[in-house]
């Protein structure tokens, strides 16, 4: 789960270094400009998404148990 959050291509994640190497050089000036921002973006996903996190958290932890002998 935490590995698929990190894949989110907002900046300080590992997700936005993918989309900065693909992104045509027209695009990057406002890549740029919204980087400042994307804490707040990252903040209000979680935020808007809680319950849907916290239900694939525990169906994670759920198929780890089945998994699990």
């Amino acid at each position: 789960m935490l590995a698929l959050f990190n894949l989110l291509p907002l900046p300080p994640l590992d997700g936005s270094h993918l989309v900065s190497a693909l992104l045509p050089d027209r695009y990057r000036p406002f890549w740029y400009q919204i980087q400042p921002y994307s804490i707040l973006l990252i903040l209000m996903i979680v935020y808007l998404f809680n319950e849907a996190f916290i239900g694939l958290i525990g169906k994670t932890i759920r198929l780890l148990d089945i998994l699990t002998p």
